[in-house]
C-alpha cells in the first residue's frame, strides 16, 4: 500500500497578520496489492489483477493519461471494481479533470460506501474548487470510516481556516498530532495559527518541536526566526513577551514592552554557555559606546545541540558562524546561530543572498550580542 502525498500552498493576509502558508497535503491513492484488495467483492482473475497493476505502474511513472487509459479498460470489463474508480478519480485529479475524478468517485461510493480515502480526495477536490463546507462534509465522512487519520484532520483544518473557524481548525490540528506525532506540517500549521493569534510562546515550542522531528526542512526554522525578529521589533528590545490572551489588540500591547520587562544579555566570549544579562536599557549590548555593529541570524533554538549542528554546517561552507546565547523574560536560554560582522545593514544584506542558497532560510539581520 502506498500514500501519495502532494504539497501545495498559498499565501493570504489578514489584519494585522504576517503573510502565511498553507500547506495542502493531499491524501491521494491507496494502492491495493490486487484488483479489489479493499472492497473484497470482485474475483482475482489474471486479467483484473495485471490492468490494475499497470495502471498503478503508470501512475507511479507520471503517466497520468495512460493511467486513465488503463483503469478505463479495467472498467469496462469489471464495473464493480471500486478501487479502479477510485484510482482513475485521482489520476484525472492530476490531470485537473476534477469534474472528471467528481465522477468516477461517485461511482466508486455507490459501490463501496466505506471504501477507505475515498471522502478524502473528495474533500481534496471541493477544497480546490473553494466549496469548503462541502470539502469538511466529506472529511467528516472520511473520519468516521478511518478515525486515526491523521491527514484528513489536518485537511479539514485547512478548510475550517478558511472559513474563519480557528478554534475548530486548531482542535483538528491537536487531534492530527495526536494521531501522528511525528506530522511536521500539522505541527507547524498549528504553529503558524497560534502565531497569528498572539500566542507567540506556543507557536515558537511548537517550531522546536517540528525543528526536533525534521532538522533539514527549513520552514520551521525559518519560521522561528521570524517569529523571534517580529516579536523582538514589536518590543524595540528583548524576547518573546506575548501573552497567551490570543486577541489581535492584546497581542500588540503585549508584545510593547518597556525597558524594565526586557533582559538583554551580553555577546558570549567564544563559547555556546548562557551570558550574564546586561543592565536593562543598554542600547548596543555587547558594543559600549561605539557604532553598532551587524551580523546575520540563521537559526534560533531553545535545543543546543540544534543550532550546534546548524553552526557546524556554516562554518565548513566557509562562514565564520558563533552562537550567541540570550536569556529570556521567563529565563530559558535561546541559542542564536549567528554568521559575520558588518558596520551596516546594507552591507549585512549583501551577504543574505549565500547563506540563503545554503540554507533555503532568509537570515535575520540582528544588532550583534543582542535580540
Amino acid at each position: 500500500m502506498h500514500l501519495f502525498v502532494r504539497v501545495s500552498y498559498k499565501i493570504f493576509n489578514r489584519r494585522r497578520t504576517l503573510k502565511k502558508i498553507i500547506w495542502f497535503v493531499l491524501a491521494a491513492m491507496l494502492f491495493c496489492a490486487a484488483a479489489g484488495a479493499e472492497t473484497n467483492q470482485l474475483s482475482n482473475g489474471s486479467m483484473e489483477k495485471d490492468l490494475f497493476a499497470a495502471g498503478v505502474l503508470q501512475f507511479k511513472q507520471g503517466e497520468y493519461q495512460e493511467a486513465v487509459d488503463t483503469f478505463t479498460n479495467l472498467i469496462d470489463r469489471f464495473p464493480q471494481n471500486a478501487d479502479a474508480f477510485k484510482n482513475r478519480g485521482v489520476a484525472y485529479m492530476k490531470l485537473e479533470k476534477f469534474d472528471d475524478a467528481i465522477a468516477d468517485f461517485e461511482s466508486a461510493k455507490n459501490i463501496s460506501p466505506n471504501l477507505k480515502g475515498l471522502y478524502s480526495n473528495l474533500g481534496v477536490i471541493w477544497y480546490y474548487k473553494e466549496n469548503y463546507e462541502k470539502a469538511i462534509e466529506n472529511y467528516n465522512r472520511e473520519i468516521e470510516i478511518t478515525p486515526d487519520n491523521a491527514v484528513a484532520y489536518f485537511n479539514r483544518a485547512l478548510c475550517m481556516t478558511e472559513l474563519g473557524e480557528i478554534d475548530n481548525a486548531l482542535s483538528d490540528l491537536t487531534a492530527a498530532i495526536s494521531i501522528s506525532p511525528d506530522f511536521y506540517w500539522a505541527i507547524c500549521y498549528k504553529a503558524d495559527l497560534l502565531a497569528h493569534a498572539g500566542r507567540v510562546e506556543e507557536a515558537g515550542a511548537l517550531y522546536e518541536m517540528a525543528i526536533e522531528i525534521d532538522r533539514e526542512t527549513p520552514y520551521a526554522i525559518e519560521k522561528l526566526a521570524r517569529l523571534q525578529e517580529s516579536a523582538t521589533d514589536a518590543a524595540g528590545k528583548g524576547s518573546f513577551a506575548a501573552s497567551d490572551q490570543g486577541a489581535d489588540s492584546q497581542a500588540d500591547s503585549d508584545l510593547s514592552g518597556t525597558a524594565d520587562q526586557t533582559e538583554a544579555a551580553e555577546q558570549s566570549k567564544g563559547t555556546d554557555q548562557p551570558v550574564t544579562r546586561a543592565h536593562a536599557g543598554d542600547e548596543n549590548t555587547g558594543a559600549g559606546s561605539e557604532a553598532p555593529v551587524y551580523t546575520l541570524q540563521s537559526g534560533a533554538f531553545l535545543n543546543q545541540e540544534n543550532a550546534r549542528k546548524l553552526k557546524e554546517k556554516l562554518i565548513e561552507n566557509g562562514f565564520d558562524t558563533k552562537i550567541l546565547v540570550l536569556m529570556d523574560k521567563k529565563q530559558r536560554s535561546w541559542y542564536l546561530v549567528r554568521s559575520g560582522r558588518y558596520t551596516t545593514r546594507n552591507d549585512a544584506r549583501k551577504e543574505t543572498e549565500a547563506l540563503q542558497k545554503l540554507t533555503g532560510i532568509t537570515p535575520a539581520i540582528r544588532p550583534e550580542g543582542d535580540w
